[in-house]
């Protein structure tokens, strides 16, 4: 999937989606990684930004974010 998406926006954004669906299927620590690679590629990308907020106010971001 990464080879496809060429351009950085279109990769951040697939980042930014993958994180949402890892959310879904409560897979926190994999979502924590997705959206911080979609920051990586654009730090101003807001909705990443909100995402790991929300993981970080329910304590679930970061290095300690646990895999189910």
């Amino acid at each position: 999937a990464l080879d496809c998406a060429t351009r950085k926006d279109d990769r951040t954004l697939l980042h930014h989606q993958l994180g949402e669906l890892y959310l879904t299927r409560q897979n926190l620590a994999a979502a924590d990684r997705e959206f911080r690679l979609a920051l990586q590629l654009d730090p101003e990308f807001t909705p990443s930004r909100k995402a790991l907020a929300r993981l970080s106010r329910s304590g679930n971001s970061g290095p300690s974010a646990k895999a189910p």
